[in-house]
């Protein structure tokens, strides 16, 4: 019906990267004795894609230009948060670690780092990634994962030290100490940087426009000396907010929620009108088959609002403030999180997750009206309408 004359059949066993069987091998040439079946023949993936091409020409194929939604395994984004976690800081150290040792004058350590690749890789496998493998494969998956961080904290170091060897860090004038950024990210970055001083002290300062992939030194004073004025106040924490250059964030510590974002820098508030955000639910989770990586929700549907534990702290850097929040066996460790010159407040978590069949899920009510949103997806972002 579409004018071709190929057609692509893939066969074999496809689950758990099985080939074809001996009785599906057997089955085609028995096929093949048969006069009025369509002729087939073996081919490579590419042979075949192109003889479909060339028979029908790429105006054939209709092109769908968004994301393909799939009904099922829609919890696998989410379960066994720790092996995403550990894939995504293994391939970041090691992208930090491949441009450092460009930089070093010693071999590039190709063996020990595709070593490390393999072992990170193996890890992406369809059933220890996406969470739905049993307890053992976690166990082995954590230890082969911790390997690889240490074995990229050798090389990075190493190649570091190379690399700070060859710096101009000849003082321009005394009483200072050099220090060597290096930014492994491919655009210009600007931080504040935390280092320990030879008199056994800590010093902050700002590290502006490191370029992308290359180092920087910057100059810092010993100890002792009268610190650098900064034109910008630090952020501060009071009982039940925290505040920078740019935000300033309400919280209604007896049960966690955020009451007020204001965007100083903008003179706008974030929450619509008598709306909260930070609000942690628990929504019933019944899939009908695979608990690990489905999702089925029941109408089953509470909020926590049970808070303890708070705590308070701000320095030059950032303002926290933290606090647990419970519900049944479980609880949450929130800490918000604002960076001194951070135009968002950032909320990190910690769960000590106990609960069967439940989904814990986090709600902001924002005071605009948008046609669409920007999602992080696999290797990118895409849009989605309201």
């Amino acid at each position: 019906r579409t004018g071709g004359h190929d057609l692509i059949v893939l066969y074999g066993v496809g689950d758990h990267g099985g080939g074809p069987t001996i009785e599906m091998l057997q089955r085609a040439e028995d096929l093949r004795r048969v006069p009025t079946f369509p002729a087939m023949r073996y081919s490579h993936p590419d042979s075949a894609v192109t003889a479909l091409r060339t028979s029908l020409g790429d105006s054939a194929f209709p092109a769908w230009k968004d994301e393909l939604y799939l009904e099922y395994h829609r919890g696998t984004y989410t379960t066994q948060a720790r092996q995403k976690w550990s894939l995504a800081r293994s391939e970041a150290m090691l992208r930090t670690a491949e441009a450092l040792a460009t930089f070093d004058t010693a071999s590039y350590p190709r063996q020990r780092l595709e070593g490390l690749w393999r072992r990170t890789l193996f890890n992406q496998f369809h059933d220890i990634l996406p969470g739905s493998s049993i307890q053992q494969v976690y166990l082995d998956a954590n230890a082969q994962y911790d390997t690889v961080r240490a074995g990229l904290d050798t090389l990075t170091s190493r190649s570091f030290a190379g690399l700070r060897a060859r710096m101009d860090t000849r003082p321009p004038r005394g009483g200072q100490v050099p220090v060597v950024v290096f930014n492994p990210l491919t655009w210009t970055r600007s931080a504040f940087v935390r280092t320990a001083r030879a008199e056994g002290d800590t010093v902050l300062f700002a590290a502006r426009n490191v370029p992308a992939l290359g180092a920087q030194v910057f100059w810092i004073p010993r100890a002792g000396s009268p610190p650098v004025a900064s034109p910008l106040l630090p952020p501060t924490v009071g009982a039940n907010w925290i505040g920078n250059i740019a935000l300033r964030v309400e919280v209604d510590t007896t049960t966690g929620t955020i009451t007020r974002i204001y965007d100083k820098l903008n003179r706008r508030e974030v929450l619509a009108p008598g709306a909260r955000g930070n609000v942690l639910e628990v929504f019933g989770d019944l899939p009908r088959t695979w608990d690990a990586w489905d999702i089925g929700y029941t109408g089953e549907r509470s909020e926590v609002t049970q808070t303890s534990g708070v705590t308070r702290y701000a320095d030059e850097v950032e303002a926290r403030l933290s606090f647990t929040r419970r519900w049944g066996a479980s609880s949450v460790t929130q800490t918000l999180v604002l960076g001194r010159e951070s135009p968002f407040l950032e909320v990190r978590n910690e769960a000590d997750w106990h609960e069967t069949h439940k989904l814990l899920k986090v709600g902001f009510t924002l005071g605009l009206r948008a046609d669409s949103a920007t999602y992080a997806i696999p290797y990118g972002t895409i849009g989605r309408s309201g």
